[in-house]
């Protein structure tokens, strides 16, 4: 028995000390995803080798235990935790449907329950436009961005992933408004729409975001490309920011990491929880790729996550208001 526990240490152990290497080889970077599986993982391990004294083994599931939960620290807190604020909120609900997911009825109730203010929707296809047109008809002002999702998709890759990479239909970023914006166009136009809104004569800026999902080196490479694009529009920006949406990256990758650091953005999940969002439908591999980030000027009343509706990620909803 121990001798494979100690290879699933090796293994563990492995997994973590590449997380750190992630600019090396893009799949070190995939390594890097699942901090919090790991600190788990070697809780029990140190628990099991230090009941068989097994010290040797017990030091390193500790120190490696120690090194994940350094990165996921800042990130445990109260979930659902939230900030009173005395002025008026704005309410942003943001959900990847899934291409291959076909729950329209059930994401219609989430909007319904939810009442955003703004919605953002990511892999919008004209079937899941049609689907929901009644519901997407009750805000008065929305905008589209077509989105390349093809990246790579032309280099060899395993069979099973082909009908989940591929999608049949030509895939959008959605953004429908009860507030009225003006849709700002840039000439980097393949991984998120942007708009300036009006709320209550003040104004702020919203990204909402879809990158490239990194299934091989070309499209990882072209989600950090679009990662520094990003950046470069959030610095000539001049308004309070919202940044949302399916970032395909977590917290812990390097690459979100000198995002974070360029942008000057806070993550609002910091402080709260974690809020795994993606695998939906196997909650022990979970891992937090959608997030909502601010800028100064952008006061946090609270961070959620919606209920699964089908697609492989839960929506994520942010109320702030505007100093």
């Amino acid at each position: 028995m121990y001798k494979a526990l100690t290879y699933i240490l090796a293994f563990v152990t492995m997994l973590t000390i590449v997380g750190f290497m992630g600019q090396l080889w893009w799949v070190f970077d995939l390594a890097s995803h699942f901090r919090p599986q790991y600190f788990i993982a070697l809780v029990i391990l140190v628990v099991l080798f230090a009941k068989a004294k097994k010290w040797k083994s017990t030091g390193v599931g500790i120190i490696c235990g120690l090194a994940n939960f350094m990165l996921i620290s800042s990130y445990i807190g109260t979930i659902n935790s939230v900030t009173e604020i005395d002025k008026p909120k704005i309410r942003i609900l943001s959900m990847n449907l899934n291409h291959t997911n076909s729950s329209y009825k059930k994401a219609k109730l989430i909007i319904k329950k939810t009442q955003p203010n703004v919605l953002i929707l990511q892999e919008l296809s004209n079937s899941w436009e049609n689907e929901l047109g009644e519901t997407l008809a009750k805000f008065p002002y929305s905008a589209k961005l077509p989105v390349n999702t093809m990246y790579g998709l032309d280099l060899p890759m395993p069979n099973f992933l082909l009908p989940f990479a591929i999608p049949k239909e030509k895939l959008f970023v959605g953004l429908f408004s009860h507030l009225p914006f003006e849709r700002i166009l840039t000439d980097r136009p393949d991984s998120y729409i942007r708009g300036s809104f009006e709320f209550k004569e003040k104004v702020f800026t919203l990204f909402g975001v879809h990158l490239s999902s990194p299934i091989g080196k070309v499209r990882a490479d072209a989600r950090n490309k679009q990662l520094n694009s990003l950046v470069e529009e959030i610095q000539k920006n001049n308004q309070p920011t919202v940044v949302i949406g399916d970032f395909n990256t977590t917290p812990w990758s390097l690459y979100f990491q000198d995002f974070i650091q360029k942008s000057r953005l806070r993550d609002t999940r910091k402080g709260l929880g974690i809020y795994p969002t993606w695998l939906a439908q196997f909650p022990p591999l979970s891992i937090p790729i959608d997030h909502s980030l601010t800028s100064d000027g952008i006061e946090v009343g609270s961070f959620s996550l919606g209920t699964s509706f089908g697609s492989d990620h839960l929506p994520i909803i942010l109320d702030f208001s505007i100093d």
